[in-house]
């Protein structure tokens, strides 16, 4: 798998991003499956919440759809494109509410500097932003005296 590439400090961030995906990958893979045998008649169950009705072939490809974006995200490469995408596909998890604990911590991992640099993103400290005046403020050595 690509995550053995990565340093340990940041390994077990992307072993438990990538089961994270994987698992909800399985999980749409047995909602397609489930769509598919009421789309083909082999289960006489309706898919019904209270009155609303789900038209079976739609809830199959929703539910597939969202099984490939889910697997793809679990086992994309280290590129810079590939941080993003996955950052995504989690922030689409954060619409299912049994998993949104979860979601929001796999986010929260996702978003540290050594989950990025590997990536190929450039992680720059606080201070990169500031003006040459403000940097000096927060650097180390005293500033210049005013006369």
């Amino acid at each position: 798998m690509w995550f053995t590439r990565v340093q340990p400090p940041a390994r077990s961030g992307y072993i438990f991003v990538s089961v994270y995906l994987a698992v909800h990958a399985l999980l749409f893979l047995g909602l397609t499956a489930l769509g598919v045998g009421v789309a083909s008649g082999a289960l006489d169950i309706p898919l019904a919440i209270s009155q609303v009705r789900f038209d079976p072939i739609f809830f199959t490809s929703v539910m597939f759809g969202l099984t490939l974006a889910f697997g793809i995200a679990a086992a994309v490469p280290l590129r810079p494109w590939a941080w993003q995408f996955v950052l995504s596909v989690l922030a689409l998890s954060l619409a299912f509410l049994i998993t949104l604990p979860l979601s929001i911590f796999a986010i929260s991992v996702w978003l540290r500097d050594d989950i990025k640099r590997p990536f190929g993103l450039n992680v720059q400290g606080p201070d990169v932003a500031l003006p040459p005046e403000d940097r000096r403020a927060h650097q180390s050595e005293p500033p210049p005296a005013i006369m």
